[in-house]
């Protein structure tokens, strides 16, 4: 119970850490692909605007021009003006500084006067009269055709925007015709794709360190669970065995009042009730130590097929006195290699639940067959009653299909997690499906390699 304790805190912690890097990796990739494409689309745009290039500086040359030119004075002669009245910008000028701002700024990013230095693109425009005009000066990878190719594969489809191949494309309309600009994402996509294998890389090692460090501090984590658990068990231990004293005591005085006075019904009541306490004190003891014992146990080969057959046939009186008849589908000769006494308990727990719950006049269906390196023991019987939704809560300690606990079944519903318990100690599996008119109780038990 510890060991499964300490893997489910393993595992719960490792998917949780799990589910955090992959959401935080995947958002950042995901973020660094949108910058990427808003800075491929603000390029774009500003070429689009521009007829397929980036607008040149007109002003700097100008500029550039007048720096050659002698200053004249205000007399005509030869000199230097004594002050320098600024000329008002030219409509052109705003028109060039608006373009130069937005190709200085997009989504918060800089671009420098550079970046139309180091940016490989090309457009392609065609005309009212479908002839092509195209423009590769910028780019040394495309070809004449191969520019027009790609233009006449963008323009049969319906995307006005996105990517073909490691080309970001975008169409637009302008009064020479329709104009495609192609710029080249290779460089930004490879060096997303690397970003990303990176990070996922990191990822699994950041995984696997914290893995190694949950394992050596599970311990640790899980100790005030383990010590709780274990102060469970030494109190059932330890109480299991003072109850049987006085259980004795008064069984002893009954037996006596009997001996002196006769038997009455408040004897035989009095010997009912300790009966009843015994059974449940004898199953309180067997499951701590099913719990505490779950690998110590010797184990043999034997015969599982004579084992559940002969347990089945124990409740021929029992089945009788209510009308039910029992159908077996036991396959012969399945060697098993576990505790024949335990294994035994197993089926006896399963048929006594089945006969005191099945409905009267009904069959019950046991089988037995080997399924892969499993063995597979089911055990259905008919039930009129309402099951709960989660059929899994049939296990725990002390429920109770009947909400009254009537004694008219008797038990303490505690029979189905000793069977759970044995069933775990031989590292199988047991669950319940609800099938048509009942339930049916299904047990994998490992066979030996």
């Amino acid at each position: 119970m510890i060991k499964q304790l300490q893997k489910r805190f393993i595992m719960i912690t490792a998917v949780s850490v799990a589910i955090v890097m992959t959401v935080l990796l995947v958002g950042i990739n995901v973020a660094n692909l949108v910058q990427v494409n808003r800075d491929s689309d603000s390029l774009i745009k500003i070429l689009s605007d521009n007829n397929g290039v980036f607008p040149d500086n007109k002003k700097d040359d100008r500029r550039n021009e007048t720096r050659n030119e002698l200053p004249v004075n205000p007399n005509g002669a030869p000199g230097v003006q004594p002050y320098e009245q600024p000329d008002s910008p030219a409509p052109e000028d705003l028109q060039l500084k608006g373009a130069k701002e937005n190709l200085m700024q997009a989504f918060g990013t800089p671009f420098s006067p550079e970046t139309k230095f180091r940016t490989r693109y090309f457009s392609v425009l065609k005309d009212e009269n479908g002839a092509f005009q195209i423009n590769i000066d910028n780019i040394a990878a495309v070809t004449q055709d191969e520019a027009q190719s790609m233009a006449e594969y963008v323009l049969s489809g319906k995307k006005k925007s996105g990517y073909s191949g490691n080309y970001r494309f975008k169409v637009s309309q302008n009064d020479k015709g329709t104009l495609v600009v192609f710029l080249d994402c290779e460089e930004n996509l490879r060096t997303m794709r690397n970003f990303a294998l990176l990070s996922a890389i990191v990822g699994l090692v950041c995984l696997i360190i914290v893995i190694i460090l949950v394992t050596l501090l599970s311990k640790s984590a899980i100790k005030p669970a383990i010590e709780s658990m274990q102060k469970q068990k030494r109190f059932i231990t330890d109480a299991g065995h003072e109850i049987k004293t006085p259980l004795a005591i008064i069984s002893a005085n009954a037996e006596v009042i009997e001996m002196t006075s006769g038997e009455s019904e408040w004897t035989a009541s009095i010997r009912n009730q300790v009966e009843r306490l015994n059974e449940l004190v004898k199953s309180l003891l067997e499951l701590s130590r099913l719990d505490e014992v779950s690998q110590g146990t010797e184990r043999f080969e034997f015969n599982l097929s004579d084992t559940v057959e002969a347990a089945v046939e124990t409740f021929s009186a029992p089945m009788q006195t209510r009308g039910i008849t029992c159908s077996n589908r036991i396959e012969k000769g399945i060697i098993l290699s576990g505790n024949k006494e335990e294994i035994n308990r197993l089926t006896v727990l399963l048929m006594d639940n089945a006969v005191k719950y099945c409905t009267e006049n009904s069959v019950i269906e046991v089988g037995l067959c080997t399924n892969g390196r499993k063995a597979e023991l089911s055990v259905y019987n008919p039930y009129d009653n309402e099951l709960p939704d989660n059929l899994g809560i049939l296990f725990d300690r002390f429920y109770r299909v009947d909400a009254s606990r009537s004694r008219k079944t008797g038990g303490y519903g505690i029979g189905l997690s000793v069977a759970q318990a044995i069933v775990n100690s031989h590292k199988g599996k047991i669950h319940a499906e609800r099938r048509e008119h009942g339930v049916c109780f299904i047990v994998q038990l490992p066979l030996k390699s």
